[in-house]
């Protein structure tokens, strides 16, 4: 028999999201929901990843088929939640009714009240004993399951500063023209898609296939280049391929949304409403337009409204977005190698929004062409620091590089072991 609580939990698994799935409470369920609830949990916190409806039902649990996306069936558990709650607190309040006593009746009235705000999935507004409640649930969740809470950007360095990327925060990757922004942001979107997590992908200056294509290429090790022009080894490059084809269909859902420089910010909400992403990552998104403008914004007003229109976005959602953009005329001539807010283009907006900005820049003397230095330049929570990855084509390759740090004893700002991980990675071959 259908149910608000199997339904949302069938709707979450088939969009695949597991932030829709930690959106959810404990208290949302009832007594017939919760095992189901708690297998779904433990498998997430066993495995890293949502089981699907055939696993639930090979462990005996059968989940009814739904039409609707899965903020629908939340905000009907949800709402079920808060009348249950208000139920559960009314016999204090009646009873208060019934005796006349007026100094009760406030305290039941303050009681349901809280009780509601508690259950609620979302609101504007609240106390530090309401908050106090909230706060002990993250941490019983977050002593569950050790180590990193947020979705994971593929850089140990980063994650262990941001404790991973965070519903609601706005990622900057600043860099020039042709530094590789498009493949820093594919990097960070394969690592969270290899964790278990479902991205969702928009784009202002490629298309779909081009994204596509580059991904593709990073993730199996091979040139894009090469797919896009027929030339893979027949022995190795052409059996990956039809490899990833084969197996993409068991992985999570990775949907993409083609800017084509027309897109409003508008636009890429009813794509996060659609699909529920976990996380968000925009190529290019100060191409974005804003819903609201007029006839005398400015270009900073223009990026300004954009970017606040992100950040109401990313909160409303309860998802990070990670985004790209250009560094300023200034900062292309400046002759300083650390990076700062006042080179992000056009607005200052940028840097006062983002929770985390990331300068991008050539690696070092002699590796500049084969890594990139990523200067954390912003960072709400955690420490300012720099750290380094591979930027390499044959074969793919923009891991992280631990031991790219600088050295007193070499020339060239590197030590020993940074060299020997570029050589074994394919460096100068």
């Amino acid at each position: 028999m259908s149910s608000a609580g199997l339904d949302a939990l069938r709707s979450i698994l088939d969009a695949c999201s597991v932030t829709l799935f930690r959106s959810l409470k404990r208290q949302w369920f009832i007594a017939e929901e919760l095992p189901v609830y708690a297998f779904v949990q433990d498998h997430f916190r066993r495995f890293g990843r949502l089981p699907d409806a055939q696993t639930l039902a090979d462990n005996g649990y059968t989940l009814p088929r739904v039409k609707q996306p899965a903020p629908y069936y939340i905000e009907r558990l949800s709402k079920r939640a808060v009348y249950t709650a208000v139920m559960d607190a009314s016999s204090v309040y009646k009873e208060a009714m019934l005796s006349k006593d007026v100094v009760k009746i406030k305290s039941a009235l303050t009681s349901m009240l809280q009780a509601t705000r508690i259950v609620e999935n979302k609101k504007d507004y609240t106390t530090l004993t309401e908050q106090s409640v909230v706060i002990l649930d993250q941490y019983r969740d977050a002593k569950s399951r050790p180590g990193l809470q947020g979705i994971t950007t593929g850089y140990e360095a980063l994650d262990n500063t941001t404790n991973g990327l965070q519903g609601g925060d706005i990622l900057i990757i600043a860099g020039r023209p042709n530094i590789g922004k498009s493949y820093k942001l594919l990097s960070m979107m394969r690592a969270s898609w290899r964790r278990g997590y479902h991205p969702g992908a928009v784009s202002m200056e490629m298309t779909s296939n081009q994204l596509s294509t580059r991904f593709i290429g990073m993730d199996t090790g091979m040139n894009p280049d090469l797919i896009r022009r027929g030339q893979l080894s027949t022995l190795v490059g052409e059996e990956r391929l039809v490899e990833f084809v084969a197996r993409v269909g068991d992985l999570p859902p990775l949907h993409f949304l083609e800017g084509s420089f027309r897109k409003s910010v508008s636009d890429v909400a009813t794509f996060v409403q659609e699909y529920s992403p976990d996380v968000l990552y925009i190529d290019a998104g100060y191409l974005l337009h804003p819903e609201t403008q007029n006839r005398n914004f400015s270009k900073r007003d223009y990026i300004s409204a954009t970017m606040e229109e992100l950040k109401c976005l990313a909160q409303d959602a309860n998802i990070p977005i990670v985004m790209s953009v250009q560094l300023n005329r200034e900062a292309r001539k400046s002759s300083k190698k650390q990076l700062d807010l006042s080179f992000l283009a056009d607005t200052d907006v940028i840097g006062q929004i983002a929770t985390v900005v990331i300068g991008m820049v050539p690696g070092k003397v002699p590796f500049e062409d084969a890594t990139r230095e990523y200067q954390v330049i912003k960072n709400r929570e955690g420490k300012l620091h720099t750290y380094y990855g591979n930027f390499m084509f044959n074969p793919m390759n923009f891991d992280y590089l631990p031991t790219m740090a600088p050295s007193d004893d070499t020339e060239d700002e590197y030590g020993l072991d940074a060299v020997e991980d570029l050589e074994l990675a394919g460096w100068g071959q």
